[in-house]
């Protein structure tokens, strides 16, 4: 059994058709600018807060950067921005959890000499000198000479370190 359309039917169909894309592709061009102002805006957040740790000013920037990890809780960048402005207010552990989550979202992190290094500043802060010698020992490897005197600064501290618990576990053993 054929459906016949009359003419009329057939335009009037076709008309509704036109009129379901343009109001589809107005919505779609609507939310897509509220997007990306909403982008435009939390990268404007995002430039603030650098500017704030540029300034050694962690508690506004690290306000900025929680809020903008609600809205982005995958990004690398963010996830290590946050890192290194709680090892900065001395905030150890909560630093190492952001450290780990922007090892998670992007693994290749672990071959910026400038993670390694902060990654292995908090481990020694933290007292986990073996694990701070592996990352800072890395950053020697790959990193440029800035990187470098600090990696081995670190590891002298780590270093001294475990010398020094060596020593007392031998006087007190």
């Amino acid at each position: 059994m054929q459906i016949k359309f009359s003419s009329t039917k057939e335009n009037i169909i076709f008309v509704l058709c036109i009129s379901l894309i343009l109001v589809t592709v107005s919505i779609v061009a609507v939310l897509g600018g509220i997007q990306d102002n909403k982008f435009v805006a939390d990268k404007a957040v995002y430039t603030l807060s650098e500017q704030f740790v540029n300034a050694n000013e962690f508690g506004q920037a690290a306000a900025n950067f929680s809020s903008l990890l609600q809205a982005y809780p995958q990004s690398y960048d963010l996830n290590w921005d946050y890192a290194y402005i709680l090892a900065g207010e001395g905030k150890l552990s909560e630093a190492k959890q952001y450290y780990t989550a922007a090892r998670l979202h992007r693994p290749s992190v672990v071959l910026d000499p400038y993670y390694l290094l902060e990654y292995g500043q908090l481990l020694v802060k933290q007292g986990q000198y073996v694990a701070a010698q592996q990352y800072l020992n890395q950053a020697v490897k790959i990193g440029n000479q800035q990187v470098v005197k600090q990696a081995r600064q670190l590891l002298s501290t780590a270093q001294a370190h475990q010398a020094k618990m060596a020593k007392e576990n031998t006087q007190h053993g």
